[in-house]
């Protein structure tokens, strides 16, 4: 799993669009998204990079041309969405990328081992205290990938 700013915000920013077309039956077409928090702004979001088409039927062709159609959300509101969903997704994916495998604690019970199982939790605890629930990404630019971390330079 790539942990960066950029990935994890185009993504929380792409499944925002898509729920809330899909909430109000468009479909939700950028070009040139912003790739972090700093360049979704009211200039881009009002600009024509980003069109939200009304779905005329289930097999209908988005050629580029459409006219940009009228927003369901204001710039406010969905830059408030898009924040939440990537701060949500930035202490899930760090959480997951450092919790001890789950084999190991299967393993303490089968062998019936309370300070394997301990440990576990106590690993599993220190994570979530490392990337607390409104964490935001540290800004690292550095990949972290599977459970190894790349250093700082």
């Amino acid at each position: 799993m790539i942990n960066t700013k950029e990935k994890i915000w185009m993504n929380a920013f792409q499944q925002t669009l898509k729920e809330i077309g899909d909430a109000n039956d468009l479909r939700v077409c950028t070009w040139g998204a912003p790739a972090t928090p700093e360049e979704f702004t009211e200039d881009w979001y009002n600009g024509n990079d980003l069109r939200w088409i009304p779905i005329t039927s289930d097999d209908q062709v988005i050629h580029g041309d459409e006219p940009k159609g009228t927003a369901p959300i204001s710039y406010a509101d969905l830059k408030t969405q898009c924040d939440a969903k990537f701060t949500q997704q930035c202490y899930s994916r760090f959480r997951k990328a450092e919790y001890p495998p789950v084999e190991d604690y299967l393993d303490a019970i089968v062998k019936d081992d309370a300070t394997a199982k301990q440990a576990y939790i106590d690993k599993c605890k220190a994570v979530k205290t490392k990337y607390a629930k409104d964490m935001t990404h540290p800004g690292n630019d550095k990949l972290i990938d599977g459970r190894s971390r790349v250093a700082d330079s």
